[in-house]
């Protein structure tokens, strides 16, 4: 998506919009705002030498407010007092050798951009659960275009960090099964469609147009008991390449999404999401 790049480039700025969606804990809050479940913080730290894992649920997920493609992201089971499996794989870890994780990634992020730092604070959410019962729910990422869709992105991980064993499928706003948009990535139809996928679109909808971005995509999640938010990805990895006429209708939907948003902006809205004044839902 050449024209998709270009325009992301311009959201580079210090003080846009795009700054401040890449912090996953405020985001949660942002969401919450917004009328959006999100999964349980249950503790919090502000620096790595402070984590303590211990008096926490069986089964939990460590995190810090930054990082992308699963880094700085461990679902864990507790096997002993301090010592935790990584859920979906054999691998044994130590709050110690956690630790040790984040101050290596810490230090990997001067080659990084800022979306992908990973960096304070570090928490403890709930562990969601797929609708089978699955430790780990299928991804439903909309990539929306200030309050509009250009497509659904359905993935199913079988291991946790393991994108080069990833399925997907692409789908329409109202779920019809869009067929191989990109050559790259594995598809796979029989990935079932959400039964929630209205609601959770309506919920990408609100968010997009909280963020304040002309593009951003929306990752949610499909529990049972009901979607949950996951995050913002302001840049999505990978390769991002797709057929040339859908190309050019996401490039549309860019220019298009600009153009709404500019004019909200000269109307007197905020230019970013926190320069509002917070509202709870009631």
């Amino acid at each position: 998506m050449l024209l998709c790049q270009r325009r992301l480039l311009d959201q580079q700025a210090p003080g846009s919009p795009r700054d401040g969606i890449v912090d996953k804990a405020r985001m949660q809050v942002l969401a919450h705002l917004h009328g959006v479940a999100t999964p349980g913080v249950l503790a919090s730290w502000p620096d790595v030498d402070l984590i303590d894992l211990t008096g926490l649920p069986d089964q939990f997920v460590l995190k810090s407010a930054g990082g992308a493609t699963s880094r700085a992201v461990w679902p864990l089971a507790r096997r002993t007092d301090d010592r935790f499996s990584v859920i979906t794989t054999d691998e044994l870890v130590t709050t110690a050798q956690l630790q040790e994780r984040l101050r290596d990634q810490v230090a990997q992020n001067g080659r990084r951009r800022l979306y992908d730092h990973v960096r304070p604070p570090y928490f403890v959410e709930t562990l969601l659960h797929g609708m089978d019962g699955s430790p780990i729910p299928d991804d439903v990422k909309f990539y929306m275009f200030f309050g509009q869709v250009g497509h659904v992105l359905l993935r199913r991980a079988d291991k946790h960090g393991r994108t080069s064993t990833a399925r997907y499928r692409y789908l329409s706003a109202d779920g019809e099964d869009l067929g191989a948009l990109t050559t790259d990535r594995v598809v796979d139809p029989a990935i079932p469609v959400p039964d929630s996928l209205p609601q959770m679109l309506e919920a990408a909808r609100r968010l997009s147009l909280a963020t304040r971005l002309p593009f951003v995509r929306v990752d949610l999640y499909e529990t049972p008991e009901g979607p949950v938010f996951g995050e913002f990805t302001p840049a999505p990895g990978g390769s991002q390449v797709y057929t040339a006429e859908h190309d050019r209708f996401l490039g549309q939907l860019w220019e298009d999404a600009q153009t709404r948003l500019d004019i909200e902006v000269a109307a007197g809205m905020p230019f970013r999401h926190d320069d509002e004044p917070e509202q709870p839902t009631t």
